[in-house]
């Protein structure tokens, strides 16, 4: 290295073997983050406790569309806050199943309980989608099917959570 040569002299001088140096740290830390993201849960318990957890919220963001379906429908809500509502109870489920698929089930044992927890949260992300969809199109057949799929999931929600409990 020159004399007087600066700090960006160097990294200029040596930038590609520091890149090259550098190429399998960063590969191994981007593989250790992204493999990151599925946790296994501590216990069978720990486990089924973050399962109820969700299907309670997915219940609670369900019963929530479905009252203001039911209140559009007395017109005792208006559009803009049914459809206020609703997206953010589709924007609450997102989360949800993102958070529970990725926590890993700590036994082969609880592999059932993680599909079952998965497709209940799916549902009620589809019967919330549903009911945006037709409050947004103003559309009165499409918010009725959307309340009949918000009970078929409602009830599928309360029996999961009586089944977890």
């Amino acid at each position: 290295m020159a004399a007087g040569a600066g700090v960006a002299d160097v990294c200029r001088l040596r930038g590609r073997a520091v890149l090259v140096r550098a190429a399998p740290a960063l590969t191994l830390g981007l593989a250790l983050l992204l493999g990151g993201c599925v946790v296994p849960a501590r216990s069978a318990g720990h486990y089924r406790d973050d399962a109820t957890a969700a299907v309670q919220s997915a219940q609670s963001e369900a019963q929530t569309v479905a009252l203001v379906l039911a209140q559009v429908d007395r017109r005792r809500v208006t559009d803009q806050a049914a459809e206020v509502v609703v997206s953010e109870a589709e924007d609450a489920i997102a989360p949800l199943e993102a958070s529970f698929g990725s926590v890993q089930p700590p036994s082969p044992a609880l592999d059932p309980v993680r599909a079952a927890v998965m497709t209940a949260l799916g549902d009620a992300d589809d019967a919330i989608a549903a009911a945006r969809i037709a409050l947004r199109r103003d559309d009165a057949a499409g918010r009725a099917a959307a309340a009949g799929q918000l009970r078929q999931v409602l009830g599928e929600l309360a029996g999961l959570s009586e089944r977890l409990s």
